[in-house]
């Protein structure tokens, strides 16, 4: 879970940060592995985490061969190193190589676990990494529609649980 850090500029404390990580990545041709593909771009988004981390999606960075971040829509590209990749996990850790420019972005700390009722916010961003914001520019946040859901699995002869901490909706 992500505690937000004080804002210390116009920035919303959330968006402050966030970076936008670019990849160069070569996947290997699986009909001849010995030889890569043609390279190509990934783009999404990280969050800075403790020190000068970048925690992100594994899928954008997998085979990367170059990575760079920058602050959503604006800022110089900074060069990072691929830390850690889990592809079970879906998260990667990565390391800004200049650690003097990466003390222009702030820090999300992390939070060492999260407990029965606590509060994790969920938000969505769109391509350009700002949040979705309605039209008086309050941050939208994703709703469950359990009726819906719930509806809908009945009519396809399923059946609907609201996910569980313990192990009781898998019974």
């Amino acid at each position: 879970a992500l505690v937000a850090p004080a804002a210390e500029d116009n920035a919303p404390p959330e968006e402050a940060t966030i970076v936008e990580v670019i990849a160069t990545c070569q996947e290997f041709d699986s009909r001849i592995p010995w030889r890569k593909k043609k390279p190509q771009i990934r783009q999404g988004l990280g969050v800075i985490v403790a020190g000068n981390q970048v925690l992100t999606a594994e899928d954008i960075v997998r085979n990367g061969t170059l990575v760079e971040v920058r602050r959503a829509k604006s800022g110089a590209k900074l060069e990072s190193k691929i830390m850690e990749a889990d592809n079970q996990v879906g998260a990667a850790l990565l390391t800004l190589s200049d650690q003097d420019a990466a003390a222009q972005f702030k820090r999300a700390p992390i939070a060492d676990k999260v407990q029965r009722n606590d509060v994790v916010t969920v938000v969505k961003m769109d391509e350009s990494g700002q949040f979705l914001k309605d039209d008086q520019g309050a941050i939208l946040l994703p709703r469950l529609d359990s009726p819906s859901l719930r509806a809908f699995a009945l009519d396809v002869g399923g059946r609907y649980r609201q996910a569980r901490l313990d192990d009781n909706d898998l019974r």
